[in-house]
């Protein structure tokens, strides 16, 4: 069976409000998410975006995180960050790649578990603004349709959407080939669009940058967008 992996730009008033999350299926963690607007929308990983307010070093449940207290103008959040994959620092703009899981305490509330954190080192006003219109469209998607956001899906193992370079392994290839095949001005946006690539999220960003130092693609409108030279 596939994997389905649905990314949703989501803002902080929506991750805390009272009773946000909602889950149909707490054992798969299939058809949960967050109700948004009074409409469910299906959520497997979200992306917040904002200023960074302060960080704390902090201690629970015997992990030790990075809190990072960060404010998009809809509200302030402090997320959790373990995996510390790059410095975080007061006044910075981030982007935050996290999947949302029900509180411990409280199944009502929603947890975010942090696996990607990007800075926003270029034009952070366009970048939340585009955040913003991101995430007013997951709703649109939703009002009125019967059915859920569409979903991200893996395809299944048929190669022939692979283009092959020398010099390059199957997994860059496999990456690349997202990016030559989106034939769209801004070009394939990072993460929904690489959810066929069988990667962890941390590990295509790291592709696609190498890709970009070498030479091969270039980022468009941020620098989640890429199309290839």
């Amino acid at each position: 069976m596939s994997n389905v992996i649905n990314t949703v730009a989501v803002t902080i008033a929506s991750l805390n409000k009272p009773g946000a999350y909602f889950a149909n299926d707490n054992v798969t963690m299939s058809h949960s998410g967050l109700v948004i607007s009074g409409w469910k929308i299906e959520i497997g990983h979200a992306v917040f975006c904002g200023r960074v307010l302060e960080t704390k070093e902090i201690a629970k449940d015997g992990k030790e995180a990075l809190g990072i207290c960060l404010d998009d103008g809809t509200g302030i959040h402090v997320f959790n960050d373990n995996i510390r994959n790059i410095a975080v620092t007061k006044g910075e703009y981030v982007k935050i790649f996290g999947v949302l899981k029900p509180n411990k305490d409280d199944a009502t509330k929603t947890s975010v578990i942090v696996h990607v954190i990007r800075k926003v080192d270029r034009n952070p006003g366009s970048v939340m603004s585009l955040h913003m219109l991101e995430a007013i469209r997951a709703v649109g998607l939703r009002m009125g349709n019967e059915s859920e956001v569409p979903e991200i899906q893996h395809v299944p193992e048929d190669d022939s959407w692979i283009i092959k370079r020398e010099g390059l392994d199957l997994e860059t290839c496999k990456v690349l080939s997202i990016v030559l095949n989106n034939k769209s001005d801004a070009g394939a946006v990072f993460p929904d669009e690489f959810a066929k690539v069988e990667m962890e999220p941390e590990e295509i960003m790291k592709t696609l940058n190498e890709l970009a130092d070498n030479g091969h693609i270039y980022s468009t409108i941020d620098d989640i967008h890429f199309k290839s030279t």
